[in-house]
């Protein structure tokens, strides 16, 4: 005559990996934005190889002039520095853990 057994899995507390290590915001910012750079600039240079004509016009300005290379550059720049910014601020004054500050709605 067999016996069953009965089996308790305990429920698994999920665990950061081993290698998994917390970086300043202005590191993964600086990161991010250099292979946005890079695409951005790969992408300008597939449109310019492909023969289509880029031109720009400021606010206000009644022609437009060319786009350059570094259009793109620094375009990618100044977001990504404002980006950053925003970033930094919001890691520096963000609660901790901002859902155990949030109270539970009530229907």
């Amino acid at each position: 005559m067999r016996t069953a057994h009965a089996v308790t899995v305990a429920a698994a507390q999920p665990q950061p990996a081993a290698s998994y290590r917390l970086r300043p915001v202005w590191l993964v910012s600086a990161v991010a934005s250099g292979v946005a750079l890079v695409v951005t600039e790969l992408y300008g240079l597939a449109i310019r190889l492909g023969g289509v004509p880029m031109a720009a016009a400021g606010f206000g300005q009644a022609k437009a002039g060319p786009v350059t290379a570094g259009s793109f550059a620094m375009g990618v720049l100044t977001c990504a520095l404002w980006g950053t910014a925003l970033a930094v601020l919001i890691a520096r004054y963000a609660p901790g853990r901002p859902a155990s500050t949030c109270s539970p709605q009530s229907p």
